[in-house]
């Protein structure tokens, strides 16, 4: 089977879990056009059950943001506003 070439989306979604945790979501889509979602925390979102953050979302999902914050340090964003 061929791998297919992935192209990570900027977007930022968020996800709310069977708990009631709201995770930070990553995307991908694939040359199929069928967007791969998932967390921070490595858990598999379906397609379409992320949402758009409002500055009244907050992460609740522990491992979710410690994963961001690693991230923004190595990408020199730990300066920038985040929604939360």
């Amino acid at each position: 089977m061929a791998q297919q070439a992935l192209h990570q989306t900027d977007a930022v979604t968020y996800w709310t879990d069977e708990d009631g945790l709201i995770h930070i979501c990553e995307s991908a889509a694939p040359l199929s056009n069928e967007l791969l979602v998932w967390t921070l925390c490595d858990r598999e979102v379906e397609s379409g059950a992320g949402f758009v953050p409002t500055r009244h979302d907050g992460v609740t999902c522990s491992k979710c943001n410690a994963a961001d914050g690693v991230l923004k340090r190595r990408a020199g964003a730990h300066a920038q506003p985040t929604l939360r």
